[in-house]
């Protein structure tokens, strides 16, 4: 039996900042099945956005690191969270 592994992209965040599309690319020719994002406003502007380029790639994105405030606040709160 084989579980699909997945990283957590914070651990690549330097690169991430320099070349986001780049490194998800990198992130999947290593052989990772799918990725934890971290920091989502800093790469793109809409999640839609995010969500081309990783089916594009291949990764499925199996969760997320948010703050309390992200998930609580008044501008979309956990429904923009969710998207």
């Amino acid at each position: 039996m084989s579980f699909p592994v997945a990283l957590q992209l914070y651990s690549v965040r330097d690169a991430m900042g320099e070349d986001f599309a780049g490194t998800i690319k990198k992130v999947k020719e290593m052989g990772y099945d799918g990725v934890e994002f971290a920091g989502l406003r800093e790469y793109a502007d809409k999640p839609e956005e995010l969500k081309k380029i990783v089916e594009e790639i291949g990764l499925v994105p199996i969760s997320a690191h948010v703050t309390t405030d992200e998930y609580m606040c008044d501008v979309g709160g956990i429904d923009a969270v969710l998207d």
